[in-house]
């Protein structure tokens, strides 16, 4: 029997045990990656043993893209955001044109 769980309820819980980590710690190299395994651990107890469908969720990244493309722009460095992003000249234009 699977149970379906939203992974809206697993993402936020993955960013909730980081959270809390960070908040307890000061981050340095040396501890980044204990934390981020602490908070593997604590996410794999939870929800372990559970089959999950995680959806891509591309229209949250695309948004947060777009809104640093838009912070990026200076107003002649269109090719070197196209570089930086991985797109074209023209979906960099169109992104800027965007509201």
């Amino acid at each position: 029997m699977t149970t379906a769980i939203n992974a809206e309820n697993i993402i936020t819980d993955i960013v909730t045990e980081v959270e809390e980590l960070l908040k307890a710690d000061t981050i340095t190299n040396d501890n980044a990656i204990e934390l981020v395994s602490i908070a593997a651990n604590k996410v794999h107890d939870k929800w372990g043993g559970l089959m999950v469908y995680i959806p891509k969720d591309r229209a949250r990244w695309r948004s947060v893209r777009d809104k640093k493309i838009k912070a990026d722009f200076t107003g002649k460095n269109v090719p070197e955001l196209a570089m930086k992003y991985q797109l074209s000249l023209q979906a960099i234009y169109k992104i800027l044109k965007a509201k």
